[in-house]
């Protein structure tokens, strides 16, 4: 496109404005074209560029939901033995965010005393709570905790030689998450307790007996004289048989001899009854001894009758041999 431009002025805007929105491509025609002469000066206006302004996005927090926990602690009427005290260690009611976990401790004062048995139970909302971990610090043997119930923790033990407790440090501790907001009371029992028996000593006065004095009692002795039973000898009686003689017959007649019985004699001794002597037993007495004296003899020997006893048995003896020969002899004749 060429055109010429005329002015007065030295200087000039032209534009040229192209149209070819009826152009022809094959043809190559349609398009129009217009030119503008501006005699004013372009004026140019740097660009302002503006850094963007970039806040950031406010974001409202909700409120933490909050559970509110409330402890009640209590200790059975039936125990055996009643403690110094038992009780939560803190306030009894707290509150904690829910998804937060929190630790509950009781301490126990048992005066110093060996604890031989005890049991508590803990009941809870098991909707709301969580329990975690449960524990008794300073039992450290024979002791028993179930927790397999959601809302309950049973927990025992005993010992016979008892469990020392330590008053100022935790004796159970139960660990929590909190599972929703609101409110929850709990209880914490302590069932059952007794203390290792302890046995007083008894102290007696002791007992003093007079002594009593006896007068000693002295026993005359008595003394009995021996009785002696002198032996009684019975003569043999002894009938002669006069022999009889006849006269010979003229027949000879062999003699018969027969051996003669000899009878052995019967001697029975005499019995001595032994003298009975009661020892004295304060002073020895001279009686007693006289009483030996005259009744034993110098060679220890007991007298037992006359000699001539024997030398009559035996002329019985052989007179009645003699009598028993002659009476066969008699009759065989």
């Amino acid at each position: 496109i060429l055109f010429n431009v005329e002015s007065e002025d030295d200087t000039c805007n032209v534009t040229l404005q192209l149209d070819i929105t009826n152009w022809d491509t094959t043809k190559k025609t349609g398009a129009t074209y217009t030119i503008f002469v501006n005699r004013e000066e372009p004026t140019t206006v740097a660009p302002t560029t503006e850094a963007p302004t970039t806040e950031a996005p406010t974001t409202t927090q909700p409120a933490p939901e909050t559970l509110a926990v409330n402890v009640n602690t209590g200790v059975s009427e039936h125990v055996t033995d009643m403690p110094k005290a038992f009780a939560l260690d803190g306030e009894a009611a707290k509150t904690v965010n829910v998804g937060d976990t929190f630790t509950l401790t009781w301490k126990l004062d048992s005066d110093a005393k060996a604890v031989e048995s005890l049991q508590w139970i803990y009941n809870y909302d098991g909707t709301k709570l969580e329990l975690v971990k449960a524990e008794m610090p300073q039992i450290t043997s024979g002791a028993e905790i179930n927790d397999t119930v959601a809302g309950v923790v049973k927990a025992n033990a005993s010992n016979i030689y008892g469990y020392a407790v330590d008053a100022d440090n935790a004796f159970i501790n139960l660990t929590f998450k909190a599972l929703a907001s609101g409110t929850v009371d709990t209880t914490m029992t302590l069932d059952e307790f007794a203390l290792v028996p302890v046995e007083e000593p008894t102290t007696e006065a002791p007992t003093t007996a007079e002594p009593t004095t006896e007068a000693p009692t002295t026993v005359e002795p008595t003394t009995e004289a021996p009785t002696t039973v002198e032996p009684t000898t019975e003569a043999p009686t002894t009938e002669p048989v006069e022999p009889t003689t006849e006269a010979p017959t003229t027949e000879p007649v062999e003699p018969t001899t027969v051996a003669p019985t000899t009878v052995e004699p019967t001697t029975v001794a005499p019995t001595t009854v032994a003298p009975t002597t009661v020892a004295p037993t304060t002073k020895k007495s001279t009686s007693d001894s006289a009483t030996k004296d005259s009744s034993n003899s110098s060679n220890g020997t007991v007298k037992t009758g006359s000699a001539s006893m024997a030398v009559i048995i035996l002329l019985v003896l052989v007179s009645a041999t003699a009598a028993i020969y002659f009476a066969r002899r008699r009759d065989k004749e």
